[in-house]
This record gives C-alpha cells, sequence and structure tokens, in this order.
C-alpha cells in the first residue's frame, strides 16, 4: 500500500484560479456588458468556455480534499469564490462528494442501479435519464434556494435528501451537522446569496441575449451531469473503493487534471492532481476502457445491481493509442 504523501502544485493552482475566475467573468459581465453590445458573434466565445467545465470542476474537487492551497483557510476561500461562480455553496458541495467517497456504490450512491421487486426498468428510466443529463447540476442549483428556507425546515430536508437506507451510517444525521450548523448555514446562505446575485446581474445584462447564457448554463449542466457517475456505473455494489480509470492521453488527461485516474483517487483521496499519473504507474497500471467508451456505457441505462465490472481491464503498456 503506497503512503499518500500532499506535495501540492500551488503556483499552478492558483494561476488555474485566476484563469477560471477569469474565463468566468468574462462570461457573466464583460461578455454582455461590453462585447455582444459590439457584435453578437462575439456569444460564440461561450462554447470554448463551457467546455472548460470539466476542468472548473475538477480544480473546485481539488478544494473539497483539501488540496488546492496548504493553508486550510485559504483552501476554503478559495474554493467559496469559485463554488459562487459555479453555481452552489462550497460547503454543500464538499459535504456532499465526501460522502460519495465514503459510501460509493452502497445503496446511498449508486444512482443507476435499480430494484426489479419494487419498479420496472421504464419507471427507473424516467427518474434516471433526467438525473444523467441535467439533475445533477440542477440539483446543486436548487440549494440557492432551498437553504433560504427557516432551520426548522432546513434541518429536516437535509436529513431527508442526504438520508440512506444504509443502517452502518446515519447519513441523515452526519448532513444535518455538516450542513445545518448555524456557522454554517450562515456560510452556505451568504455563498447562495453572492451567486443568485452574479446570475441574476448577468441576465440583466444580456438583456435580449438572455438565451446565450442560459444555453451556456444548459452546456455547464450537460458536462457536470453526464460525467458525474461515470467512473462509476456499472461497477460492483460494495466496493467503495473501485471506480473505472478512464483513458485518455497524457496531455489531456493533464487538461482535465488526471481526473480520469478515478480508481486512483478513490483510492488515495488526498493526493493531489499532479501526482495521481505517479500513483496509477506505482499500483495496478490499469485502463478500464476509453474515456468515450465508459462515458457512453451510461446511456445503456439503468441496471440490476452489478456484481463486477462492466468493463475489461487494460494494461497500461497495452493500451497503446492512448499514449
Amino acid at each position: 500500500m503506497l503512503r499518500a504523501a500532499k506535495v501540492i502544485p500551488v503556483r499552478v493552482n492558483l494561476a488555474l484560479v485566476v484563469f477560471f475566475l477569469t474565463l468566468n467573468i468574462v462570461q457573466f459581465l464583460v461578455l454582455p456588458a461590453f462585447l455582444l453590445p459590439l457584435d453578437p458573434m462575439w456569444g460564440l466565445i461561450l462554447v470554448p468556455i463551457a467546455l472548460t467545465t470539466p476542468t472548473f470542476w475538477a480544480l473546485v474537487h481539488e478544494s473539497f480534499h483539501g488540496l488546492m492551497h496548504p493553508d486550510v483557510k485559504t483552501n476554503r476561500v478559495l474554493g467559496r469564490i469559485l463554488c459562487i461562480f459555479f453555481g452552489s455553496p462550497w460547503r454543500l458541495l464538499r459535504f456532499a462528494h465526501l460522502m460519495h467517497h465514503k459510501m460509493s456504490r452502497t445503496s446511498y450512491d449508486c444512482v443507476e442501479v435499480y430494484d426489479p421487486n419494487k419498479t420496472s426498468w421504464g419507471k427507473a428510466a424516467l427518474k434516471y435519464y433526467p438525473n444523467l443529463l441535467m439533475g445533477m447540476y440542477v440539483s446543486e442549483l436548487s440549494a440557492l434556494i432551498l437553504l433560504w428556507l427557516p432551520e426548522r425546515y432546513v434541518r429536516p430536508l437535509a436529513r431527508h435528501l442526504f438520508g440512506s437506507a444504509e443502517k452502518s451510517v446515519d447519513t441523515g444525521a452526519m448532513a444535518e451537522k455538516a450542513i445545518c450548523e448555524h456557522k454554517n448555514l450562515r456560510e452556505q446562505r451568504l455563498d447562495c446569496l453572492g451567486t443568485v446575485l452574479l446570475f441574476a446581474l448577468a441576465f440583466y445584462l444580456y438583456g435580449a441575449w438572455w438565451p446565450m447564457l442560459l444555453a451556456a448554463l444548459v452546456g455547464r449542466g450537460l458536462l457536470i451531469s453526464i460525467l458525474d457517475n461515470a467512473p462509476h456505473y456499472g461497477t460492483p455494489m460494495n466496493d467503495t473503493g473501485f471506480s473505472y480509470n478512464l483513458g485518455l492521453s497524457g496531455k489531456t488527461a493533464r487538461l482535465w487534471l488526471n481526473f480520469n485516474l478515478h480508481r486512483v483517487h478513490h483510492q488515495y483521496p488526498s493526493v493531489p492532481w499532479r501526482q495521481l499519473p505517479d500513483y496509477f504507474d506505482k499500483t495496478d497500471g490499469t485502463y478500464d476502457g476509453h474515456f468515450v467508451r465508459i462515458v457512453g456505457q451510461q446511456f445503456k441505462g439503468p441496471l440490476l445491481a452489478p456484481s463486477r465490472p462492466l468493463t475489461q481491464p487494460i494494461r497500461h503498456p497495452e493500451y497503446s493509442f492512448i499514449e
């Protein structure tokens, strides 16, 4: 077992923070206020900005694990700022993600699995496909409203939304503590206010061009939602440490902050993104299929509880078209 060591690439991370803050400021403020009035064709820059969403999310994700910056307060502040532009409060997203690590592939966290004794494939699909295409981001955006409910309603709501049939862990109680403690709730409401004001100002500035911004946010939501469960779709139940390593070229993987090495990340969650390839090479060095194939297989729809992975592992040296 390798020992995880934090060697956080602080300068690179800070440069990425500046880069993504700049992109978001351009998207929400500069483009509608200064560029679109000159020529509506400037709106086309929203396409490449939307395509950076996976990397933007991967950077935010580093902050969930305390890997964006070695100083705890700085890490939290940077994560919060990025999440205001992303569209949901950092503390809520962090809790949800860490619970994903703790409860992955249990009944708490297996969105594609259905029980034929309780429902049909068709009914399961009616829930599954909307969640696959946009549900992840919509659920995150919903926090902008739900967290402003009176605290006496937020507490049972948190218990309900994060509750689990798993008897070994009271996930509802954990959610109530992490989300609803007064100082935590106040922080999240402040972050929500920042996002609401930002989005409201942006739609106001876009004016008649507001469908451009809406399309950009839909693009962001599609990418976030489709990629979210791809490394876990069809993986064995009750194996919290297993997920797919998605095959990508080295350069493309670095652009995604090596987020494709998902099994390595789940096994070594305290390892910064830049070190994941080293851990990949020192462990099994196994890809489970090409990125496109693994992402695409989700569109098969709901599954019965799988006992083994849907894909066959491919050893790294044999995966010649990746490198």
